[in-house]
Order: structure tokens, then sequence, then C-alpha cells
């Protein structure tokens, strides 16, 4: 037996969905992008040092409101070193460890952040997305 629903008040339902869309895009935005620092910051601690171009070469990119994604990544001179070093676990390290940013995604609250950063936006009505302390994109 299919189940019915009328929901009252739809259309204001609607309006009031469209005009937080941008604030919605926004929010969620930067929320991915305040994890995504958060994470790196994480992985930078993480990342095996021998004269420091692995962890400088950690970047979190700046997301676009109208379709929210953040990729945080090693690249640029290190991309081949940071992939070697990440992956092998056999590697003695004097300073920081294989599967550095693994182990950071893992140890870092992303969907505690996420909600957080959701929530004060929503309730603030307001999300500002500025730039954070990594480098934005791969060198």
């Amino acid at each position: 037996m299919p189940v019915k629903v009328k929901l009252k008040g739809a259309g204001q339902l609607r309006a009031a969905l469209k005009e937080h869309r941008e604030l919605i895009g926004r929010a969620t935005a930067r929320a991915l992008y305040v994890a995504g620092n958060e994470v790196m910051t994480d992985a930078k601690q993480r990342a095996p040092v021998d004269l420091g171009v692995l962890a400088a070469s950690g970047y979190v990119t700046l997301p676009d409101p109208k379709n929210p994604k953040v990729e945080v990544g090693f690249g640029g001179a290190a991309e081949q070193y940071a992939l070697v070093q990440h992956e092998h676990t056999e590697f003695h390290h004097e300073k920081g460890e294989a599967k550095y940013l693994e182990n950071a995604i893992n140890a870092v609250d992303v969907k505690g952040i996420v909600e957080e950063e959701l929530s004060a936006a929503l309730e603030s009505g307001s999300a500002q997305l500025e730039p954070g302390p990594h480098r934005e994109e791969p060198e």
C-alpha cells in the first residue's frame, strides 16, 4: 500500500531553499575547505622530512561554491617522491611516517568539522571563503 504525504507550505519551503541555495553552496565550500586545511596541517606534521620539499609541496584547493569540492595533496617538484614516500611502509624515516596523508585523513574529524561549519553558517546566515594557511594548488 503506497504512502501519501502532503507537505503543507511546500511553496514556502521551495522559496526558502531557493533563497538559501547560494548560502548553502558557500557554507559547504567553506566547511570542506576548513576541513581540508586541518587535514593538510596534520599531514605536513606527519610527512617524512629530508630537505623539507615534500611538506612544502602540500596544497588544498580553494573550492567553487557552485560545485563545492576540495583536493588535498602533495605535488609539484615532490609529486613522484610524495607518492613513493607515502606508499612504502617498509621505509624507515627518522622524522615522519609513511601513509602521512591517509593517516591525517583518518585522524582529523572531517565530519565533525563539516557539521560544525555548516551549522555555524546556517545559523549566522553567512559563510565567507577566505584563503587558508596552505598553498591552493600544486606547484
